[in-house]
């Protein structure tokens, strides 16, 4: 019986770990391809001038709000 405890107690505290763990990542939120672009295109300062760069930057915002990088971006700018 008390060889039985002690590998139930051995099963449990290795099977918590992996019935704990997340599947996603909220630090980095996977982006549609299109909110991908539009951020690309509001970090490219030779191609477009500040205020297109926000524009872009706040449409990426409008359609996926879990754009971390756009928000750090918006905030540079």
């Amino acid at each position: 019986m008390p060889r039985f405890v002690i590998m139930l107690g051995a099963l449990v505290i290795l099977w918590t770990p992996h019935a704990c763990a997340q599947d996603e990542d909220p630090c980095n939120p996977e982006l549609d391809a299109k909110t991908v672009k539009l951020i690309e295109r509001g970090t490219d300062k030779r191609k477009y001038d500040q205020e297109k760069r926000r524009g872009f930057l706040e449409s990426a915002l409008d359609e996926q709000e879990e754009a971390i990088s756009a928000r750090f971006e918006l905030g540079l700018l």
